[in-house]
């Protein structure tokens, strides 16, 4: 009778569905900073945070249904140290979804399209040429299966209805990312509705990196259009090497330009770093940023992260930062 009780107890325990597995991860990026403008001779040294990795604190679950299907969630939050900021839970993505044979369907605020990721080159928030969307509302996600290397992925976002104007915001991007042997590349085209009050935009981009053994040499290009204002048309460009220089050490250095048309706006940059692995999840690094502003762009002045160097005509800024790392 009792070996019968204890193999209906067992039983009835294997029954109950696996608990979904949830994993907190994150990365925290703090330096000591000086930003000075050469042209006015003024400098300023602060604690900066994220110079070359956004700080953030990640919440992902899963939960295997059955048959090759799971369920899934991602939420992503952006976390500061050099200042107090109130931390707003998926402020950088919050999805839910399902995956499986067919690819994965994600439903929420995306965690970044295909255009935020080639924009970032090697180095970072350092060599980011920034697309003018890195993460959008009330998206639908879909993705597909890997085949020989090649993965597509379609956003959608409905955008925000209001009263008067029922499809101001409204988003759509195709990306493509291939990954074979050295060679990975990816490529974006994006369209987004300013709706009945703003300006619609287009915005394409591609990037290519090809890792031969000893280093990494990356390029990336992104032409974003606005229409009926050619004035506001951008194109940004980016070329970076990466190579070790010693076992847990390597050297990353980084141009791109900016060139606004029918407006001097344009810019370039040239930034480095040296990053030395204290162990797998810390690293301490010495980063470096110069940009020969032509008159008065702002490097990553609307950026969330990195070094922001709004400038007047003029200027030169640059900033020299010493920081450490920490992956959890």
């Amino acid at each position: 009778m009792k070996k019968h009780l204890i193999a209906a107890a067992v039983a009835a325990t294997l029954a109950v569905p696996a608990m979904a597995q949830v994993s907190i991860s994150g990365r925290i990026d703090t330096s000591i900073t000086t930003t000075s403008k050469n042209s006015v001779g003024s400098s300023q040294t602060t604690i900066a945070s994220g110079i070359i990795s956004t700080n953030q604190l990640v919440l992902k679950g899963a939960e295997d249904l059955g048959g090759g299907l799971k369920a899934d969630f991602t939420v992503a939050s952006q976390i500061n140290t050099d200042e107090s900021r109130a931390l707003v839970l998926g402020d950088r993505g919050a999805l839910v979804g399902l995956s499986g044979g067919f690819g994965s369907i994600h439903l929420g605020k995306d965690t970044g399209n295909t255009m935020n990721s080639l924009s970032g080159g090697l180095n970072g928030n350092l060599s980011d040429i920034g697309g003018k969307r890195n993460r959008t509302d009330n998206s639908v996600i879909y993705s597909t299966p890997s085949l020989a290397g090649l993965r597509a992925k379609v956003i959608y976002s409905v955008g925000s209805e209001t009263a008067t104007d029922d499809d101001k915001g409204q988003f759509t991007e195709l990306g493509l990312a291939y990954k074979a042997g050295p060679i990975s590349a990816e490529l974006a085209y994006a369209t987004n509705n300013g709706g009945k009050s703003a300006t619609d935009d287009t915005e394409t981009g591609v990037a290519v990196t090809y890792d031969f053994g000893m280093g990494k040499v990356n390029v990336r290009y992104i032409d974003f259009d606005l229409d009926g204002s050619d004035s506001s048309d951008y194109k940004r460009s980016g070329l970076g090497v990466q190579f070790p220089i010693a076992k847990g050490m390597k050297v990353t250095v980084d141009y791109f330009k900016h060139d606004q048309d029918g407006q001097t706006k344009d810019y370039t940059a040239t930034n480095a770093s040296f990053i030395y692995d204290l162990s797998k999840r810390t690293n301490v690094y010495l980063a470096y940023v110069a940009v020969n502003n032509e008159s008065g762009a702002s490097y990553r002045g609307s950026g969330s992260s990195g070094p922001k160097l709004a400038a007047k005509a003029g200027e030169d800024p640059n900033v020299v930062s010493i920081g450490v790392r920490h992956s959890f």
